[in-house]
């Protein structure tokens, strides 16, 4: 009972009893199928909507909907294009068999049919769709895969830059601790300062003050003064850290529609704040005609954003060298076309930056690789997993040191 279960599932369609019995026990005498009738096309609609159908053998000519327009209407769905249907029918002119393939149809097998020609047609057509179907299966499951990957790293990457945080706030407030400190200090001296005044010991009330200008010019510097304001940027950088996780858990990779140009003006705000960073110069360019783009929104701009950080640390690691040299970032989207039918979307960051090894360009996107002594953000590893699970490709181009960066994303048109 238990392997019944897991025979594929075949629908046959016709108004016809005497019909339907005849392919029916053909069907089941191979033993190989679970077999379900439907006498109209209206009935094979709702079965195939309640039934995990594995292909359907469809005849033409019924009354209400004939098998053409049940085809078409399965075709029309994204559930159910897939299910491959084959045509029965005492029609054999050539016309008829185009108007078959035309409406979505794999395969025509005429009446009278014999049952070795029957069965063969249709397992080769399981075969292939069930083939399509495990391969479909695990491209679902390395996309998902590869979105966990990255959800996870993201967090390992967060909770790392946390620590590093946390140790440079207890850094800042042990010194703030230590000023307190001395301000007590100060205190007592200045106490000391004031009995000594009313015993008439004012040459050494003189010294001590002079120490204490020397505490407070040297001591308290400015150094001193601004670990307040270094401890709020601390915070103030734990706190986006904090926003930017919670967006990505929450947002997930729930695809949305949006048009390029809206795209890039969300990203604009973002690069301004990263502007004090370091001179460059950013623009963007997209050519040709580009659709509304319908991907997760949120993980794809924090992507971006990354690569744009990457850029700009590679301009000033050039800069150290060569600081009369302004940055150059370039944002390209285009589209792109492979094969008749397959479009894609290419987003290109270019910079001009102190570029990458030709030998570390395979290492870049390893998980905890980095070019960087100091280290922040999601990396490209994590970042390459992000677009993997959005079905693209990711790809680091330099040649050499020097020579400025190029990353490519490569997204398919289609995505859902």
């Amino acid at each position: 009972m238990e392997n019944h279960k897991m025979l594929p599932r075949i629908l046959v369609v016709d108004d016809q009893p005497s019909n339907l019995q005849v392919v029916g026990e053909t069907l089941k005498n191979s033993g190989k199928y679970r077999v379900n009738f439907a006498k109209s096309g209206e009935d094979a609609l709702k079965q195939v909507e309640s039934l995990s159908t594995d292909l359907i053998l469809m005849d033409v000519m019924m009354p209400g909907l004939n098998g053409y327009e049940v085809c078409r209407k399965l075709k029309q769905d994204p559930r159910y294009r897939a299910i491959p249907v084959i045509f029965l029918t005492a029609m054999q002119d050539s016309d008829s068999m185009v108007d078959g393939f035309e409406a979505g149809g794999v395969d025509y097998v005429t009446k009278p049919f014999q049952p070795a020609v029957l069965l063969a047609r249709v397992e080769a057509q399981l075969r292939l769709y069930l083939y399509h179907q495990q391969e479909e299966k695990m491209r679902r499951y390395e996309r998902d895969s590869a979105y966990h990957n990255g959800l996870v790293e993201i967090s390992s990457e967060v909770l790392h830059n946390f620590g590093n945080l946390l140790a440079s706030i207890k850094y800042r407030g042990e010194l703030v601790i230590g000023l307190n400190r001395e301000m007590a200090q100060l205190e007592e001296v200045f106490q000391r300062s004031i009995e000594l005044l009313k015993q008439g010991e004012q040459g050494k009330v003189v010294e001590i003050l002079q120490i204490s200008k020397t505490l407070i010019s040297e001591e308290f510097s400015e150094q001193r003064r601004s670990d307040g304001e270094q401890l709020l940027d601390s915070i103030r950088l734990m706190e986006s850290l904090l926003r930017s996780q919670r967006s990505n858990l929450k947002k997930g990779m729930r695809s949305s529609q949006f048009t390029v140009h809206s795209f890039l003006a969300d990203l604009e705000p973002l690069v301004d704040n990263l502007r004090p960073l370091c001179s460059f110069h950013y623009h963007t360019e997209v050519e040709g005609e580009l659709p509304e783009l319908n991907f997760p929104r949120g993980p794809l701009s924090s992507v971006i954003l990354m690569i744009l950080k990457n850029s700009i640390e590679a301009i000033m690691e050039m800069q150290k060298s060569t600081p009369e040299k302004v940055g150059d970032i370039i944002l390209r989207v285009l589209t792109k076309e492979q094969g008749e039918a397959s479009r894609y979307c290419l987003l290109e960051v270019v910079d001009n930056g102190v570029g990458i090894d030709p030998e570390q360009l395979n290492q870049v996107i390893r998980s905890q690789f980095t070019t960087k002594v100091e280290h922040l953000g999601m990396g490209l590893h994590n970042a390459a997993n992000l677009i993997s699970a959005m079905q693209g490709t990711f790809q680091v181009l330099s040649s050499g040191q020097g020579q400025g960066c190029t990353v490519q994303i490569l997204l398919p048109l289609n995505m859902g």
